[in-house]
């Protein structure tokens, strides 16, 4: 896994909602929750 990046998370005229950048705390490596920020995971799954 590997944190999110704002450029990954962006406000986008498609998504003008708040983005990842809204949530996180500027001086932290936190949400503004204080949570640790999110990560991307991917799955590869087979079916047997």
């Amino acid at each position: 896994s590997c944190k999110t990046t704002t450029e990954e998370q962006r406000t986008t005229s498609w998504m003008p909602f708040k983005s990842l950048s809204d949530g996180l705390n500027v001086e932290t490596d936190l949400t503004i929750e204080g949570l640790p920020r999110p990560k991307r995971v991917f799955f590869i799954l087979n079916k047997k």
